[in-house]
């Protein structure tokens, strides 16, 4: 037995011992006999290692499942959840575990149910531009096989090499083209769900657009696995841009950044993707590869991405960012001229998140307050309040985001295995959020609420967070699908 089993084993004696499950171990080896009968034995493990390495995200929750299953068609979604159902014992989804709010952690004495192995291209509908998948697909796969039609399913996460079509979709999740694209909401055509009760059904037709009653889909989408378990998804899909180029700007100061974007929206100028770099996060990445081409003296760094049919088009709207961007004291500005360029201009974007943890020795990103988004003409009041706090805190905050849709991520960075810090980083994520909030934004743009910012939900949407309640009560009466998480 190895010594990493070995602690596996003896972190779920202890856990046991300590945190008695509730709800599964009343019924023994029933739950085990149930289980077994379900799937085959290759696909579900009560084994303590196993269950450990699904007890957490990357968020700093952690609690270990009952047992995993790991189902590789709806049929086994169905009979599962039918036998929770009965039973009372909750269910929690998953997918590769890449959400950072503890939306698929487990609750105590759940069945986590694992849906990596439903990961097929069910169909590819090129005249309607659809296509259907099972909800395990990661997303760059997905991409990936579609590639061969020209086509993609264009929201892009920052975890696009992790992430499940299903987590998306549980978190309305977006990405680096949220500012042309939009996010997960505005691609699903329509889902096949397992209920809580067990009943499977498609919330809608396979049609662009429907006037038949509540937007169901929608009401899905974003629900974190509290409302139904997604086996089927038919998602709209989109030609792939031939051509693409990169625009950098760099910025002397805040004041001058926000008047830029404004600028370009109001001049029509919308990209493809619209970054932003500011001083924390330049320093960083410098430490990470000095040779990055960003200037060392700026206050904020702007990459914009256009792309589409026509090369000779882009350049024209990319001299036409030039101008404005020039009109509102941005300098130091380069415009690729190759697919290698691309890459070397959009590599500093690409390494943001790695060189947060070299910013100062020892201190390393966590995923606390690291989602909020406020309205456009707030971004720079909240950049400035984010290194003010990062002042005051002695914590250093790494700041980046999606800035053409207002979603900004500061990546806070602590000794992990000092109490004090995690402290601190505990008031520091509620003074994000609650300046997020002042400045007339929400507590997350795209990884969802889950156990990180449940908290938050009353301030941010107030009598609307006692209609969701109602609406989960209604769906989901005995609260058995991924309790304790959003409302």
């Amino acid at each position: 037995m190895t010594v990493i089993r070995l602690k596996f084993i003896i972190s779920y004696v202890l856990f046991k011992l300590f945190h008695p499950v509730q709800g599964c171990d009343k019924m023994g080896s029933s739950l085990e006999e149930v289980i077994g009968k379900i799937f085959p034995k290759e696909q579900y493990s009560f084994d303590p290692a196993i269950l450990y390495a699904y007890s957490s995200d990357v968020s700093q929750f952690e609690q270990l499942p009952r047992v995993v299953v790991r189902p590789t068609d709806k049929e086994q979604v169905v009979k599962v959840v039918k036998y929770a159902a009965g039973e009372k014992i909750p269910l929690v989804a998953r997918g590769n575990g890449s959400g950072a709010a503890g939306g698929a952690v487990p609750v105590k004495g759940c069945i986590l149910v694992d849906f990596t192995l439903m990961n097929q291209v069910l169909e590819v509908n090129l005249t309607n531009h659809m296509v259907r998948v099972q909800p395990g697909i990661v997303h760059a796969d997905l991409n990936n096989y579609l590639k061969k039609d020209k086509v993609l399913f264009p929201v892009v996460p920052g975890s696009s090499e992790m992430a499940t079509i299903g987590g998306m979709i549980g978190n309305n999740a977006s990405g680096l083209k949220a500012v042309k694209y939009g996010t997960t909401k505005d691609w699903v055509v329509d889902l096949q769900v397992v209920f809580p009760d067990g009943e499977m059904t498609w919330l809608t037709r396979p049609v662009r657009k429907s006037a038949t009653g509540l937007d169901l889909v929608r009401l899905m989408v974003g629900s974190e696995g509290t409302l139904g378990l997604v086996v089927e998804a038919l998602l709209r899909i989109a030609p792939i841009p031939p051509h693409r180029r990169i625009m950098q700007a760099s910025f002397k100061n805040l004041e001058d950044l926000g008047k830029c974007v404004s600028a370009l929206f109001q001049h029509g100028l919308i990209p493809s993707a619209m970054e932003v770099l500011d001083r924390s996060a330049i320093d960083a990445i410098h430490l990470y590869k000095e040779a990055v081409n960003l200037s060392p003296d700026a206050a904020a760094v702007l990459l914009l991405e256009e792309e589409g049919d026509e090369l000779g088009y882009i350049q024209f709207r990319l001299q036409k960012f030039q101008q404005v961007c020039q009109e509102n004291g941005a300098y130091n500005l380069h415009i690729s001229q190759s697919e290698k360029e691309n890459t070397q201009l959009w590599e500093a974007r690409s390494l943001v998140g790695a060189s947060s943890s070299l910013v100062k020795p020892g201190y390393n990103r966590i995923y606390v307050g690291e989602d909020i988004t406020v309205p456009i003409d707030r971004l720079v009041e909240m950049f400035k309040k984010l290194r003010d706090l990062a002042k005051s805190y002695t914590l250093p905050i790494i700041v980046f985001g999606h800035i053409g849709d207002g979603n900004i991520h500061p990546a806070i960075t602590v000794r992990k295995r000092e109490p004090a810090d995690l402290a601190l980083a505990e008031k520091l994520q509620d003074e994000i959020h609650h300046a997020a909030l002042a400045l007339g934004g929400s507590v997350s743009g795209e990884h969802g609420v889950g156990l990180a910012r449940k908290r938050y939900l009353p301030e941010e949407r107030g009598y609307a967070i006692e209609i969701m309640r109602k609406i989960k009560q209604a769906i989901d009466p005995n609260n058995i699908l991924n309790p304790s998480k959003i409302y």
